[in-house]
């Protein structure tokens, strides 16, 4: 992992500089990076990356766009990961909501399930009021 870092580390600025930040080179490699950093216990860092990707999405595609959505998704996992629970749950629902709206429930069902169920109910109290049928 740690050259997987360093090699996105190197290609943001890089991508940045090329073509703005704007860029889906630039949004990719920020996503993969932001995962890098999760996957690694690095949860600040991956804080910071997934919140600028979602900025940028919000502002490239808006709100009702899968790019924002996943970008939702990584901050809740971030925060769970966190063990912040609460914060989690306040990007997982406008996540799971935003996710059953563009791709239907069937198969956001089947997207979602492993977050659900590797999520202690008692830790996200509110995911449990979610109509995913």
């Amino acid at each position: 992992m740690k050259e997987a870092e360093a090699m996105y580390e190197q290609l943001l600025p890089l991508w940045e500089k090329i073509f703005g930040k704007n860029n889906e080179n630039y949004i990719l490699t920020l996503r993969n990076l932001a995962i890098v950093y999760q996957s690694v216990a690095r949860y600040e860092k991956a804080e910071l990356a997934f919140k600028e990707r979602l900025s940028l999405a919000e502002k490239a595609l808006g709100k009702r766009h899968e790019d924002y959505a996943d970008a939702l998704g990584g901050l809740a996992n971030t925060y769970y990961y966190m063990a912040n629970y609460e914060k989690s749950e306040q990007y997982n629902i406008p996540y799971v909501k935003l996710i059953k709206e563009l791709k239907g429930a069937i198969l956001l069902n089947m997207q979602v399930q492993s977050i659900i169920l590797g999520c202690s109910t008692s830790k996200l109290p509110n995911m449990n009021k979610l109509h995913l049928y």
